[in-house]
C-alpha cells in the first residue's frame, strides 16, 4: 500500500500551489492513499516526521518512507517516486 502524506497549513501559500498537482496525481493513481496533515492541528504527527518546512510530501510504501519532498515540487518527480 502506498501512502502520500501531505503536510501543510492554511497560511502556507506554497501549500495552496500544490493542491492542483496533488489532485492530478489523485486522479492518475486511484489506489494511492493521500492523507493531508494540517501541522497546526496535528503538531505531534508533524514532529514525529520531523517536518521543518511546508509543504512537505512524504511517500510511504508498506509503512516505510521511500521519498520526501519539501517545497513546491514538479508533478513528474512525485509520480516517479510513487511508481
Amino acid at each position: 500500500m502506498t501512502v502520500l502524506l501531505k503536510f501543510e497549513a492554511d497560511w502556507c501559500s506554497p501549500c495552496k500551489q500544490m493542491i492542483p498537482i496533488i489532485k492530478e496525481i489523485e486522479k492518475e493513481f486511484p489506489k494511492l492513499i493521500i492523507k493531508t496533515v494540517d501541522v497546526d492541528q496535528d503538531s505531534d504527527l508533524a514532529e514525529k516526521y520531523g517536518i521543518m518546512s511546508l509543504p512537505t510530501l512524504v511517500i510511504e510504501k508498506d509503512d516505510v518512507e521511500t521519498a520526501r519532498f519539501v517545497g513546491i515540487v514538479d508533478k513528474n518527480k512525485i509520480v516517479e517516486a510513487i511508481e
